[in-house]
């Protein structure tokens, strides 16, 4: 839905929410000239597509939003370094907080509005915040490289000892592989390679 980048305190992604998904679909696609693609399973969420891919998306006008009296809109969403301490910086100068919500493997936003009403979207493409990840991810290069090397320098060893073990066990792992992304993955198990691309292609 929204693009895991690291565009912090730019726009990222643009949501249209309306009563009539599929008639916005067909007036923006002649209007603007935008494609369409569903987000993944889901059938209450579908992406707007541009020449340079996925720029956002139209969805459901929520009901509470309904009973409200709001009419359909688009909010435009900006990414921040730490959506908690956005938020509580917007209540510190006097913002209003509409709504914060975590969405499964794709991040955690908050609508937020400023001291003269205007509303905007913040958000982060995980959970985690950035200086988080940088960690994680500085670890996991580290034990990544580490670990490189200590099997280039014992391999040559290794291989003089065993033979040819070492070429059988990446050979049976290759096809134990195979067979769980055939198997096992919801996202493959029986379907052909010619309907994931399908399924990936921009419609």
């Amino acid at each position: 839905m929204l693009r895991a980048m690291t565009n912090t305190g730019r726009f990222v992604w643009y949501e249209l929410l309306t009563t009539d998904p599929q008639g916005a679909i067909a007036f923006y696609s002649e209007v603007v000239g935008w494609k369409t693609q569903p987000f993944g399973d889901s059938s209450d969420y579908t992406m707007w597509v541009g020449e340079q891919g996925p720029l956002g998306g139209v969805t459901l006008l929520p009901d509470d939003a309904k009973r409200m009296g709001v009419p359909p809109y688009w909010q435009a969403n900006v990414e921040v370094a730490n959506v908690d301490e956005t938020v509580a910086k917007v209540k510190e100068l006097g913002g209003q907080v509409h709504h914060q919500e975590d969405v499964p493997t794709i991040g955690r936003f908050a609508v937020i509005g400023d001291p003269q009403g205007a509303v905007i979207s913040v958000y982060i493409s995980e959970v985690f915040p950035n200086r988080v990840r940088a960690k994680r991810q500085s670890l996991g290069s580290f034990t990544h490289w580490i670990m490189a090397a200590l099997i280039s320098l014992g391999f040559p060893a290794v291989a003089r000892w065993s033979r040819p073990l070492p070429f059988v066990f990446f050979a049976a792992i290759t096809v134990v592989q195979f067979i769980v992304v055939l198997m096992a993955y919801p996202e493959t198990k029986g379907v052909s390679l010619e309907e994931i691309q399908k399924e990936m292609s921009v419609a």
